[in-house]
């Protein structure tokens, strides 16, 4: 059978950053690492989804996901949210980020994210790397802020773009005699999922891009480029109706895509949104990122220790079992 949940809260302690900020007078040693800071732009004038970045999705503002995933993580010398309208901005300093108010050109729907990340550098240009951060990806956890940043640094990069791993055969077609070609695969020899690594797809959650890249090409891409794979249910982006419906589906519906005899629906109910990976370890206990109330269900110690965030084990009756799983 399964053991029962034990809950074992922590104190809403605040989390040591992984980098210090900056000391008086905003100077940093030659050994200190990078000054990080989270931009996240967020206009008022969506469109497909009117003031999407405030809609709640599963009771909260949809920016508030972002938010306190990079608050949580550590990571960051700041987090702000650069908006041209109020109510944004109130929503988004109750969540507890600072607030850069972008030139009205800026927000318009033509406006490219890079000209918001322009306008954002040369206001506040004290940091040494811009992680870039969209609302519209609400699964990225602080794990994932924490790994991306330690890879940036491990190979001295210039930018990090983060992408998703997918098993999907592409095709393009002529527009003018309507023949269909395979991009990625022969036909003829049509490989097995277990006997090709994939395609790996921009997801869109976050980027990181150094100073001095960003001033000399205004791109959030370039130079030494790494990539930080995510777990592959983080591929969905909120930029449309359909995107919300099926992540409001998700948050609505009990845990599906794992074994009952491995966690039972009752021990994470309904509070769980849309898709978290979990890790087994040796002894099968389990790590989840409970979204909906910013907890961690944890069982491998210090996994998340720096968080600060509440957390409770989970384990399994044993059985073995995969290395991970998703559950929906």
């Amino acid at each position: 059978g399964v053991a029962a949940v034990s809950a074992a809260r922590l104190s809403q302690q605040t989390p040591t950053p992984i980098f210090p900020m900056a000391g008086a007078g905003g100077d940093v040693q030659a050994s200190s690492p990078p000054r990080i800071v989270a931009l996240i732009p967020a206009r008022g004038g969506s469109v497909s989804i009117p003031l999407k970045n405030i809609k709640e999705l599963d009771g909260r503002p949809l920016i508030d996901w972002t938010i306190q995933a990079a608050l949580a993580s550590g990571c960051f010398k700041d987090v702000y949210v650069s908006t041209d309208h109020e109510g944004i901005a109130a929503v988004a300093e109750r969540s507890g980020a600072r607030v850069h108010w972008r030139d009205p050109e800026t927000a318009t729907s033509t406006a490219s994210t890079e000209l918001a990340m322009v306008d954002f550098a040369k206001k506040q240009p004290d940091f040494d790397v811009l992680c870039l951060v969209q609302a519209t990806s609400p699964l990225t956890t602080p794990q994932h802020f924490q790994e991306a940043v330690a890879q940036f640094n491990k190979f001295s990069a210039d930018s990090l773009v983060t992408a998703v791993r997918a098993h999907r055969f592409m095709w393009c077609v002529d527009p003018v005699t309507g023949e269909a070609k395979a991009k990625n695969y022969n036909p003829e020899s049509r490989p097995r999922r277990q006997d090709w690594d994939g395609e790996l797809i921009e997801n869109g959650a976050f980027y990181l891009t150094s100073k001095s890249l960003f001033d000399r090409t205004s791109c959030r891409l370039g130079g030494k480029m790494v990539l930080y794979e995510m777990p592959e249910h983080t591929l969905t982006e909120l930029d449309s109706s359909v995107d919300w419906e099926i992540m409001e589906d998700s948050a609505n519906s009990m845990v599906t895509n794992c074994q009952a005899d491995m966690i039972p629906a009752r021990a994470v109910q309904r509070t769980v949104l849309a898709a978290v990976i979990f890790n087994l370890s040796d002894d099968s206990t389990v790590t989840i990122w409970h979204f909906a109330s910013m907890q961690c269900l944890k069982g491998m110690p210090g996994h998340v220790s720096n968080v600060g965030v509440q957390h409770e084990q989970m384990s399994s009756g044993g059985g073995g079992g995969p290395s991970h799983k998703n559950i929906l």
